[in-house]
């Protein structure tokens, strides 16, 4: 891994110089403590000096021995910051210098004469490619690019303080000379009694925490490079960007914190792993709820483009369905103002995000403006009923549902009542002849008919009707029958009987008889086959003379003859009877099928007669 391998080649040179170090860092760490702290070294370009001597003593020893190679590399960083091709800091520069500034300070190394040489052939090849834009790569890429990275580290620290080399070797050498302890190693590093190698790895004090601060160093220009962050101090920090990289190709955290070497604090790299694993779920978890988000905002657009091209469909189809209902022009005129506000409503943005979806929006304000329109209609209905049950000159078909009153068995003229009111007015209307048949809805319901209309309810059930006492002539003549007549009813079925009998129940002015068997039907049937013409009898040829001596004439068969039709016979269901306790009157049988006029009839009741012409 690019990452590992850099880490290590930069951990070696650390390492190598551990085991060969000298007194330098206990030199450095006694002359940098006290000028720290010193009031003298508080302000000014000494302070600088100080700090710099505190921060980035691997640096020193070439800084005051005027190492050629860095006063140049320094100088050439100075003037890329200075233009801004890299950023100012001593670590953001370092990040910068192997990663996105590589071109730039690849042009800055081959400037200085023989900074470059120190690479292998192939490394000088590249970074020439690099600083003259040829080649896509980084600093980062350059094999042994680790070899000059003390080089470049030192020039952005040299840099970052504002002063040139030289300036900056004056203002050490000022420190060191002006504190008790640091004179010392002026001479010491004049006289190259120090190694750089060694030097670099004791400057703070502690081999472990200097190799640590590289390594850091390291991992943040990996990130720079690969250009995920790391490059500047405000920047996010490399580990957990790197991280969430490699536990998003399915690396553990496990694995990862195993991948850095043992000279790396354990504590550290647990604590940064548990937090950036901790990170990486919350982004997971983030990321999760901002698809969802997404998704939920994307549906709920769609719904409100089909809530814009249907919810006007949908509120006329509200008017349509609900204006017919109305009594009256107030309930439509507030229907349409219904349906109004329904489309304005289904149509909000709003209403589609507290009701999840188009379907469940229309379903909640087809409840709500339903019922709403449930009132309008039934404050209509009184209102009309009102007015009906009041005009008594209003016609029965309109006036009856005001009292309650509905059409029975989809019948004309007769009618269901839910309560005694409706009843008494439907009777009322039977007993003017202005309505046939009122039933007073329960267990067990009440039927109630009378005159005219008795005699059709009658005829409709299966019921032949005849006055018991007529009034005008022995002849009975229906349109002549008053309310107040009591009729007798011989019934043809017993289901025609029970409906005549829950007439009479209900007050009917009604005899109920019946069934009987009437001969009329047989008497019928014997008419019908005494008018039906007998067959002819078949014709005999006429016999055949032989004469032998003459010639046979030809033999002409008999054409057959077509029957006879049967003359037209007139029927009627009208008997007069002649004999029998109804002598003298004449009996309408309707329903029953007609016979023909002449026939013999006969009631059950001993009264016979002649069917006759109406």
């Amino acid at each position: 891994m690019r990452l590992t391998s850099l880490c290590l080649a930069l951990l070696s040179v650390f390492a190598v110089a551990t085991a060969r170090a000298d007194d330098f860092a206990s030199d450095l760490a006694a002359c940098a403590a006290t000028p720290i702290e010193a009031t003298k070294f508080a302000v000014g370009p000494a302070r600088d000096a100080a700090v710099f001597l505190a921060n980035h003593g691997e640096c020193v020893p070439p800084v005051v021995a005027g190492d050629p190679l860095l006063v140049g590399m320094s100088g050439g960083v100075a003037a890329l910051m200075a233009h801004g091709d890299v950023p100012k800091g001593a670590q953001a520069c370092v990040d910068a210098s192997i990663g996105s500034a590589s071109k730039a300070v690849a042009a800055a190394i081959n400037a200085v004469p023989g900074f470059s040489t120190v690479l292998p052939s192939k490394s000088q090849q590249l970074l020439t490619e690099i600083a003259q834009g040829t080649s896509q790569a980084t600093l980062y890429d350059v094999p042994g690019v680790a070899i000059v990275m003390d080089k470049i580290s030192c020039s952005c620290a040299v840099a970052s303080t504002g002063l040139k080399a030289a300036e900056l070797k004056d203002q050490l050498g000022g420190v060191m000379g002006s504190v008790g302890g640091c004179g010392k190693l002026t001479g010491k590093i004049l006289s190259g009694a120090y190694d750089a190698g060694k030097a670099a790895t004791a400057a703070a004090g502690s081999a472990a925490k200097k190799a640590y601060e590289a390594a850091k160093s390291a991992i943040n220009a990996v990130g720079c490079t690969l250009g995920l962050g790391g490059c500047g101090s405000s920047g996010p920090p490399f580990f957990c960007v790197g991280f969430n990289q490699m536990r998003a190709g399915g690396t553990t955290p496990e694995n990862i914190a195993a991948m850095f070497p043992a000279i790396f604090p354990a504590e550290f790299i647990n604590n940064q792993v548990t937090a950036c694993e901790k990170g990486w779920l919350a982004a997971i978890e983030k990321a999760k709820q901002d698809l969802a988000a997404k998704k939920e905002a994307e549906r709920l657009a769609e719904e409100n483009e089909k809530a814009v091209k249907l919810g006007a469909a949908n509120g006329l189809g509200y008017a349509f369905r609900w204006s017919p209902k109305c009594f009256d022009e107030q309930c439509k005129k507030s229907i349409a103002l219904f349906a109004d506000k329904y489309t304005a409503d289904i149509q909000d943005p709003d209403t589609i995000k507290q009701y999840g979806s188009f379907g469940a929006a229309k379903a909640k304000l087809d409840s709500k403006y339903g019922s709403l329109a449930e009132v309008a209609v039934a404050l209509s209905k009184d209102r009309v009923h009102k007015a009906l049950r009041a005009d008594v000159n209003a016609a029965p078909v309109d006036r009856l549902p005001a009292f309650g009153c509905t059409n029975w068995l989809g019948r004309a003229n007769q009618s269901l009542c839910k309560n005694n009111e409706g009843f008494k007015v439907c009777k009322d209307y039977a007993l003017n002849d202005k309505w046939d048949l009122c039933v007073l809805a329960g267990k067990p319901g009440r039927f109630y008919s009378a005159g005219a209309g008795l005699d059709r309810v009658l005829r409709q059930s299966g019921c032949i009707p005849e006055p018991i006492a007529p009034t005008r002539s022995t002849q009975l003549r229906i349109r002549g029958l008053t309310a107040r007549d009591t009729l007798r009813a011989q019934c043809l079925s017993p289901q025609a009987r029970v409906h005549c009998d829950r007439l009479a129940t209900g007050g009917s002015s009604v005899n109920c008889e019946g069934p009987e068997v009437l001969l009329l039907r047989r008497v019928a049937l014997a008419a019908i086959r005494q008018i039906e013409p007998p067959a002819p009898p078949p014709e005999e040829p006429p016999p055949v003379q032989f004469r032998p001596l003459r010639p046979l004439a030809p033999i002409v068969a008999p054409q057959p003859q077509r029957p006879a039709v049967a003359p037209a016979v007139e029927t009627s269901t009208l008997c007069r009877f002649t004999s029998g306790p109804r002598a003298g009157q004449t009996q309408d049988y309707a329903p029953m099928a007609p016979i023909p006029v002449g026939s013999n009839c006969q009631d059950a009741r001993g009264s016979f007669g002649t069917v006759v012409a109406r």
